[in-house]
């Protein structure tokens, strides 16, 4: 097949899986914005004669735009598109199911919660696999017009529960309004880099984003055997054990923990989860309620030699929760 006609300020997203990248819509010929999508097979040239499909997704269609944003879950095979302008200036959320081509393709419009972001164009948005989240930055709007908001959109692609709008509202120095710029995601650390763009001038300048994906984690201080001056855990006697998470002036265990998320064991990530204490208590006498679980030990994965003990879990607003404790396992 032909490939795609002239065009710019389009989107284009790969697939790992199969190699394929996904483009879509655009401005042809410095004309108006198109909403055509293809799929070019081999793309990085491996594997075969790289060659063009246009696709035909069922469902309604965005309207045609340009200067919009793309994000791709290799998990789902679902591409997620948002704003862009062809005249007006557009906020709306698109998703493509079956994007690289495998499969029908399936248009859907998603209608986030919160928000939403001014309509906008000319922004950067990046995307979390881990947490399926999008986060936008910057761009031109409607409203303040060139601006240097942030945005994260959860369950970006459509699965996982209803997307929900949230703005950000980051510490620290702002960079400079801006748009035309580009951004990149570290998954491993959360960290968005973005570099240079327009505003009032032209930029050369990095900023990092630290927790871009809104979900910020926390360091708790937990005490296993609350009230022993030795967490000795026997591996054939023991059958659970229980800790405590530390309430803080900023932080209350028992309210703020979403207890069913909470793992503990060798390596933190054990789903050894027994029971947590209905009411909190204070376990080290500084007049704040603490959170008090059980964990089974024989879920725990415990070996003799361990000196810690890790718990990992999330806060009821999404932030994740990490922290340790001495341990002497016996058997």
């Amino acid at each position: 097949m032909a490939p795609p006609n002239n065009r710019y300020l389009h989107s284009a997203v790969y697939d790992p899986a199969t190699n394929r990248m996904i483009v879509f819509g655009g401005s042809e010929n410095c004309t108006a914005g198109v909403n055509d999508a293809w799929v070019l097979s081999n793309a990085n040239g491996l594997g075969g004669a790289p060659a063009w499909t246009l696709l035909s997704p069922s469902g309604s269609a965005p309207v045609p735009r340009y200067w919009h944003s793309a994000v791709y879950n290799t998990a789902t095979n679902r591409m997620t598109v948002f704003a862009g302008v062809n005249g007006p200036y557009y906020n709306d959320v698109w998703v493509m199911a079956n994007a690289n081509g495998v499969g029908t393709p399936v248009w859907i419009q998603l209608s986030p919660t919160g928000g939403p972001p001014p309509a906008r164009a000319q922004h950067t948005a990046v995307y979390d696999p881990a947490t399926n989240r999008m986060v936008l930055f910057g761009g031109f709007t409607t409203i303040s017009g060139v601006a240097n908001d942030a945005w994260v959109l959860s369950n970006a692609d459509g699965t996982g529960g209803t997307p929900a709008w949230t703005q950000l509202s980051p510490t620290g120095t702002l960079p400079s309004a801006r748009r035309i710029h580009s951004a990149i995601y570290n998954a491993a650390n959360n960290r968005m880099v973005v570099f240079a763009g327009i505003g009032s001038s032209y930029f050369n300048d990095t900023w990092v984003l630290a927790s871009a994906s809104g979900i910020i984690d926390i360091p708790v201080t937990i005490d296993i055997r609350p009230g022993t001056a030795l967490n000795n855990i026997s591996l054939a006697n023991d059958i659970t054990v229980p800790v405590a998470i530390l309430s803080t002036a900023t932080f209350n265990a028992p309210t703020d923990v979403d207890k069913t998320s909470l793992t503990f064991g060798h390596a933190g990530t054990e789903a050894s989860l027994s029971s947590c204490d209905v009411r909190g208590r204070d376990v080290n006498g500084d007049g704040r309620a603490d959170l008090v679980c059980r964990f089974t030990i024989k879920a725990t994965a415990f070996v003799l030699g361990d000196t810690l003990g890790y718990l990992k879990g999330a806060s009821l607003v999404g932030n994740t929760l990490h922290g340790s404790d001495t341990v002497h396992i016996t058997k």
